[in-house]
């Protein structure tokens, strides 16, 4: 399965998901950053906190699911 493919995304989310609940949030934040490049979320050059691209993730997987 392709990076961009529904489950593909699912599981590496409920993979930082896990991270977060472990104490591991900047490991989160790379995996979270990761799925939004690959979804084609582009920041300008700034970067974004951990919180801000869990929310980001979750907005994108909300739209990709229609939940």
């Amino acid at each position: 399965l392709s990076p961009c493919h529904p489950d593909t995304v699912a599981a590496r989310h409920n993979l930082a998901e896990m991270m977060i609940e472990l104490g591991r949030d900047e490991d989160a934040a790379l995996i979270q950053e990761e799925i939004l490049r690959d979804l084609g979320y582009e920041e300008e050059e700034e970067e974004i906190s951990s919180d801000e691209a869990r929310e980001k993730a979750m907005e994108m997987m909300k739209n990709m699911f229609g939940q």
